[in-house]
C-alpha cells in the first residue's frame, strides 16, 4: 500500500512541476512583447495590373524619433527563369513618410517581383528592413 501511495505521490508532484513550468513560460511569453522596429513605423507594398499595365507602389512612414527615411523601390520581371532588372525609385524625408510608384509594361502571365528597402535613421544609426511583393500578370 505505501508503495502505491509513493507512486501515486511522485506522479502527482510531477504532474503538478509540468504544469508550474508550463505557466511560468506563458507568463514569460507573454511580458517580453517588443516593438518590431526601432526607427520604422510601417512599410506597405502592392502590386496590380489594369490589362497590360502594372503598377507596384511602395510606402513606409518613420517613427517620431527617426530623423530620416528613405527607400528604394525595385522592380524585376522573370524572364526564361531569370530575374531581370526592369526599373527602380528612390525617395527620402525627413517628415512623415515616403511613397515611391512604378508604372510598367506587363506581359500576360508573367511574374513580377517588387523588391522594397527602407531605411529610417535615429541618432545617426540606420534601421533597415526589406519587403518583397510577387505576382503574376493574369
Amino acid at each position: 500500500m505505501k508503495k502505491i501511495f509513493l507512486k501515486v505521490l511522485v506522479c502527482l508532484l510531477a504532474a503538478l512541476m509540468m504544469f508550474s513550468v508550463n505557466a511560468f513560460a506563458i507568463e514569460e511569453e507573454q511580458s517580453s512583447v517588443t516593438p518590431r522596429w526601432v526607427s520604422i513605423f510601417d512599410i506597405d507594398l502592392t502590386m496590380g495590373f489594369d490589362g497590360d499595365i502594372g503598377n507596384v507602389t511602395g510606402s513606409a512612414s518613420k517613427m517620431s524619433t527617426a530623423s530620416m527615411i528613405e527607400g528604394t523601390l525595385y522592380l524585376y520581371e522573370k524572364i526564361n527563369g531569370q530575374w531581370v532588372y526592369v526599373d527602380e525609385g528612390y525617395k527620402s524625408k525627413t517628415v512623415g513618410g515616403i511613397g515611391i510608384s512604378i508604372d510598367f509594361d506587363a506581359v500576360s502571365g508573367r511574374e513580377y517581383k517588387a523588391e522594397f528597402v527602407v531605411t529610417a535613421y535615429t541618432d545617426g544609426v540606420g534601421e533597415t528592413e526589406t519587403v518583397y511583393n510577387y505576382k503574376t500578370c493574369p
